[in-house]
Order: C-alpha cells, then sequence, then structure tokens
C-alpha cells in the first residue's frame, strides 16, 4: 500500500468520518505482518553485525595489549547494547524528547508574543 494511501486514511480518521473506520482498521491489519517482518529482519541484519563488530573489536583490543579478559567483556557490552527492549524504550523515550521540546517551543513562543 502507498504512503499516500495511508495518509489519506489517516487523515479521514482524523477528520472523523466514522464509515470509513472499518476500511482503515482493515488496511492497516493487511499492512501489519509485512510490516512485522520487515522490522524483524531490519533488527537480525543490525544484530548480525553488531555480533561481527563485536568480534572485530574484542580481537583489536587484544592485539593492542588489553589483556584477553577484559576485551572480552568490554566487546560484549558492547555486542550486549542492542536489544528489543533497548530499541523500544530508545524510541519510546525519543518521541517524548520530541514532545517536550515541542511544548517548550511553544511555551517560548507564548511567552515572546505576550511581551
Amino acid at each position: 500500500m502507498s504512503d499516500t494511501r495511508i495518509h489519506r486514511k489517516v487523515n479521514v480518521l482524523a477528520n472523523g468520518t466514522e464509515d470509513d473506520v472499518p476500511k482503515i482498521v482493515a488496511s492497516v491489519m493487511v499492512s501489519l505482518p509485512s510490516l512485522t517482518l520487515k522490522t524483524g529482519f531490519a533488527y537480525l541484519r543490525m544484530k548480525r553485525n553488531i555480533r561481527r563488530s563485536s568480534k572485530i573489536l574484542q580481537k583489536e583490543l587484544i592485539e593492542n595489549g588489553v589483556p584477553a579478559r577484559s576485551a572480552k567483556q568490554l566487546a560484549q557490552g558492547y555486542e550486549g547494547d542492542l536489544s528489543v527492549r533497548n530499541l523500544f524504550k530508545g524510541a519510546v523515550g525519543a518521541a517524548r524528547r520530541e514532545e517536550h521540546a515541542d511544548s517548550s517551543r511553544n511555551i517560548h513562543q507564548t511567552r515572546w508574543m505576550m511581551v
């Protein structure tokens, strides 16, 4: 489904026409499995790349004189940063920060207009 069709359906929902709500729900349910698969494969690709990078990091640390045990711990820490839980925390945190920034901008604009 194209982005313009999705945006059009979201606009219809926002405008409050209740006749199109079942169509919108159906179109979201149709596109949800493909979105889930694409997101899942992207996550697995990122995880694979981080594992490779972690192994390279560990190897380079050992070659440059870091003890093997410490190098392994550092590499595991680097690899452990990517998890689904952390990704969602980051996404939610970013959305909240953006929401807060928007509200702060509105407050500053209002104060400026009052002066």
